[in-house]
């Protein structure tokens, strides 16, 4: 790092120390328990722990579990089902949060079994899950792709921030690299179970019913269809604009020629009159179906719809 950075950093990180300094001083004189990140005594609840489960736990309710994929009570997931490869490992705070009451909290006398939906936070780390989704309360999508004895990894909490100082990538399906791959023969990533991953990954971002996805549209193909459909719009008008001019021609010769005298000159115009309607209201229908982009067939590589990433 160049002089020129790091000096702002040197200035910051010698501020810090000083604070650091002073609240230690102030600390050794004495401080209510908990403040300055003091040890406060609190209780919390303690893990209902199987047999297989080894704990890491904090003083403030902090567990790291390492045990055999369980997603609630003894009788949840596949530890319980007695399956192999099945190993886990449960990061988690607040122990039954959201259950606790001002004037009732739960201390180390409560044996609690993990509860993806009442646990303040959690990083669940599972082999073989059961059911990921049916685990943190997700009701899945119609889509054929399950979790089911998969390896899967979930995050819960209140707020989660997942932050790139450069670079974010969210990214559903095998690599295919092969300097990586070489071990298998068709170059291909397998999933946690040594199959294939079969058919298209998908990308869903849930915020309502995941029965109603909805393939997210892709800009840059949105934007060539529309391009497309507006050339379309602009040659049509000025077909029918020419049409219109035509058919004022005609209908001024014909007024000449019949001096306006009925039914002939009346059933001429009328029949060129319903057809520019006809051909203004399929113009009409038409735009409408555009601008729904509902009832257009837009299909192959050139779909504005993505389909690998929907949205509820």
């Amino acid at each position: 790092m160049s002089t020129e950075l790091e000096a702002p950093y040197t200035e910051i990180f010698n501020k810090l120390k000083k604070i650091d300094e002073h609240v230690r001083e102030e600390i050794s004189y004495g401080v209510p328990n908990g403040l300055y990140c003091t040890d406060l005594a609190e209780g919390y609840g303690s893990r209902n722990q199987a047999d297989c489960e080894n704990i890491r736990e904090g003083k403030h309710g902090q567990q790291i579990v390492f045990g055999r994929d369980r997603e609630g009570t003894l009788v949840e997931g596949k530890g319980a089902q007695g399956a192999e490869r099945a190993g886990m490992i449960d990061i988690y705070v607040g122990p039954g949060a959201s259950l606790e009451k001002n004037n009732k909290k739960f201390d180390k006398n409560d044996r609690l079994d993990p509860f993806m939906l009442a646990d303040a936070a959690r990083v669940y780390i599972t082999q073989a899950s059961d059911d990921i989704d049916k685990c943190f309360g997700i009701k899945s999508s119609s889509t054929s792709i399950d979790s089911n004895n998969k390896s899967a990894v979930a995050l819960k909490a209140d707020h989660i921030r997942i932050i790139g100082s450069e670079k974010i990538v969210l990214f559903a399906g095998p690599a295919n690299r092969k300097e990586k791959l070489g071990m298998f023969p068709d170059q291909k990533e397998r999933n946690s179970n040594g199959d294939k991953i079969e058919g298209i990954s998908r990308i869903e971002l849930l915020t309502g019913h995941p029965e109603h996805l909805e393939p997210v549209v892709r800009g840059e193909k949105l934007v060539e269809y529309l391009k497309k459909r507006n050339e379309a719009h602009v040659e049509l008008v000025n077909k029918i604009d020419a049409l219109n001019k035509q058919l004022s021609q005609i209908n001024m010769v014909l007024n000449a020629l019949t001096v306006g005298a009925p039914p002939f000159s009346k059933n001429m115009i009328d029949n060129i009159v319903m057809i520019f309607d006809n051909i203004t209201q399929s113009f009409n229908s038409y735009i409408d179906e555009v601008n729904s982009l509902n009832e257009t067939s837009i299909t192959g590589a050139d779909s504005i719809l993505s389909n690998t990433v929907f949205t509820s």
